[in-house]
Formats: structure tokens, C-alpha cells, sequence
């Protein structure tokens, strides 16, 4: 099982590394298998992805692949779905105009 310092050692090769997360298992407390490493430079990144890919390391071939963006939280993102069309913003924004009015009566709730 690989350490974060052997890690370290292997990446810092191709330039400096931001951060290194190697996910743990709950019950076991080892290694899960695979890492996420983050470059400063993205260069380094692509360089350290193209020599390492398909290489040897403690016995083991490493498959390196680049990273996807982390996904935004709901509510910065503006929505549980990534975002808010413009129909629905709009309806929104008019909504909360109505909002001080008196006659904003819900039906649902009058007896």
C-alpha cells in the first residue's frame, strides 16, 4: 500500500504538488487504491499524466487520468439542477415583487 509521502515523492517530480488526498477506508483505515493529486501548474499535470500513464510504481501499473471539475454546491450553483433558466429566474424576481402586495392570497389556504 502506498503512503502520501512515497506519493508525494513520485508527483513532486514533474513540479510542485498543491494537494495529495489519498482516500481511506472506514473499516480497514487503508488505502482505497487511488489518489488525487493537484498540480500548481497545470503543465506539470499534463506532463507528470503523460510519462506516469501506464508506468510501474511498487509493483503496480498506474493509470493516471485528469481530473473532472469539483461540482458547485446547490446553492451557489443557483439550483439543485446546475443553474436557473432565465423563464424561471424571471418568474422568481416577479414573484418576490408581488410578494408586499395585500392581495397575494393563497387559494389553498383560504376557508
Amino acid at each position: 500500500s502506498s503512503s502520501e509521502p512515497e506519493l508525494q515523492e513520485l508527483f513532486g517530480a514533474f513540479g510542485r504538488v498543491d494537494e495529495l488526498l489519498l482516500p481511506l477506508d472506514a473499516e480497514t483505515r487503508r488505502a482505497k487504491g487511488f489518489a488525487h493529486v493537484t498540480f500548481s501548474i497545470c503543465e506539470h499535470a499534463v506532463r507528470a499524466m503523460s510519462e506516469l500513464d501506464g508506468s510501474t510504481f511498487q509493483g503496480r501499473i498506474l493509470h493516471v487520468m485528469p481530473g473532472r471539475a469539483r461540482a458547485r454546491p446547490a446553492a451557489e450553483a443557483g439550483g439543485a439542477a446546475g443553474g436557473t433558466s432565465s423563464f424561471k429566474r424571471k418568474r422568481e424576481e416577479a414573484q418576490k415583487a408581488q410578494a408586499g402586495s395585500s392581495h397575494n392570497w393563497n387559494p389553498l389556504f383560504m376557508r
